[in-house]
């Protein structure tokens, strides 16, 4: 992730080196303004591990918004949890449409890799532990962050606020993210604006 600013995290053991510790006791939260303006080419692959300590209650893992704070025109959860913990990703297309897919029942104090990818040629997949969980090959809509291409969007890790902002008001999609602070670990978060496969996802999940 390129440089960013946080608050209330610190640094525990990672999968292969160190990992940001995320606490709903403090609110914290990490963001980086590094989700390039050359999006035009209509591919993603985001990864990270995530190790919850508590998964009762949900919470934001990745959030994406146009504004700094949160909230903005555009504003959704890409990675959370439900109520029960489990593992929820999705893909606003339009104001009206957000794509989701359900993966596991999170445990705690377990380390679980994630991966969405995005193509607008061959849609949207999401995988976990490096094995495809979920996939929607034809997506009916341009993914309405595209339309954002000349606008910095801004990725928060672990929260949809920044400490003391109003809560956001975002899109929402079919499967219920409980929107907030997540209490764990994430780590090897990483950003490609190109499309992996299978096999490359694999790799990556078992370093």
């Amino acid at each position: 992730v390129s440089p960013g600013s946080s608050s209330g995290t610190s640094i525990t053991s990672g999968y292969i080196q160190e990992a940001l510790l995320f606490s709903s006791i403090t609110n914290s939260f990490f963001q980086s303004a590094c989700f390039p303006y050359f999006r035009r080419s209509l591919t993603f692959t985001l990864l990270l591990w995530v190790n919850p300590t508590t998964v009762s209650g949900g919470g934001t893992i990745v959030h994406v918004s146009s504004d700094q704070n949160g909230n903005g025109t555009l504003c959704f959860d890409m990675f959370g949890m439900t109520l029960n913990g489990t593992i929820v990703v999705q893909t606003v297309q339009n104001s009206t449409l957000t794509t989701a897919f359900a993966g596991p029942i999170q445990a705690t104090n377990t380390r679980t890799h994630l991966a969405l990818v995005f193509s607008n040629r061959n849609g949207m997949r999401f995988y976990v532990n490096g094995t495809l969980n979920n996939a929607q090959p034809n997506m009916v809509n341009i993914l309405a962050f595209w339309s954002f291409t000349n606008s910095q969007l801004y990725i928060k890790l672990g929260n949809s606020q920044i400490t003391g902002a109003a809560a956001p008001s975002c899109e929402k999609g079919t499967l219920p993210i409980v929107s907030g602070a997540f209490s764990g670990a994430i780590d090897e978060f990483r950003l490609y604006m190109t499309e992996l496969n299978g096999e490359e996802i694999c790799t990556l999940a078992n370093l």
